[in-house]
């Protein structure tokens, strides 16, 4: 009787499956992958697109995420009795910092800010005039005319990132004015003071009756000469548009005095 003894090696495909260490954070998000396979896989194959590297045949490979997105991963494990693929969808999550942006909406001088930011968890707003607010879309009132540099800080746990907007107030002028001498006798020298609100800033005068009969200087020197009443006119100007200040009989220019007299003659 004659035995014949043979091995016979029963080989089945492997099966796949993965962990992570960390499936989300960060942009520079380092993720260690883990080979759930079954034991007799002799071979791997990953794919990270996103990643670095963006394959890898080590069994637990590292991989590092820079830019913000969502990434699939995928594992083929095999070996002599073939293959089988594990793909988890959307399983690394990357973020970054916020994306910051805003607009505003000018009143006069008060100003409504829009915050149009992206994921975003706290602000800062810096108005230029050394006021601030952690409001996320806050309405800030200025208290004077000119150009404001105005910085928005954004805020999450990936960083802080900034946008910077130059918002100008410009609102119209109050024409006024006064004069220190109006009323005497001729020749009268009238000195004008501008008294309109200091973010006027081009003048024009009228005076009807005076030399100069114009002026566009701030506090000009006019004078008059012919008895009479005079009016004067101040026309201010920035940006925002005009003013004007009329005052009427402003100017009283009086006459000389007139001397009669008639002489009594007596005798020689």
């Amino acid at each position: 009787q004659t035995f014949i003894t043979k091995q016979v090696v029963i080989l089945s495909p492997p099966t796949a499956g993965f962990t992570a260490n960390s499936t989300s954070g960060c942009a520079g998000l380092s993720v260690q992958f883990t080979s759930t396979a079954s034991s007799n896989a002799t071979s791997f194959n990953w794919q990270f697109p996103g990643g670095t590297p963006a394959t890898s045949a080590q069994r637990n490979p590292v991989v590092v995420y820079s830019t913000p997105g969502v990434y699939s991963v995928t594992l083929t494990a095999g070996n002599a009795a073939g293959s089988a693929t594990a793909t988890q969808n959307n399983y690394v999550t990357v973020n970054g910092p916020p994306q910051t942006a805003f607009t505003e909406s000018i009143l006069q001088r008060t100003v409504t800010f829009t915050n149009n930011s992206q994921n975003a968890t706290t602000y800062l707003w810096q108005f230029g005039d050394a006021n601030t607010s952690t409001a996320t879309n806050p309405v800030h009132t200025y208290a004077a005319d000119g150009t404001y540099t105005v910085i928005l800080s954004a805020v999450n746990a990936c960083g802080t990132t900034t946008a910077t907007r130059n918002v100008v107030i410009s609102t119209l002028p109050i024409a006024n004015f006064t004069a220190s001498n109006n009323i005497g006798c001729g020749p009268l020298i009238v000195q004008y003071n501008n008294a309109s609100s200091t973010n006027s800033a081009g003048f024009v005068w009228q005076f009807p009756g005076g030399t100069p009969a114009t002026s566009t200087l701030p506090n000009p020197s006019v004078a008059y000469s012919t008895p009479g009443s005079y009016s004067a006119v101040l026309t201010v100007s920035n940006s925002a548009g005009t003013a004007t200040a009329t005052q009427n009989n402003f100017v009283t220019v009086n006459p000389l005095p007139t001397t009669v007299f008639n002489p009594a003659i007596s005798g020689r």
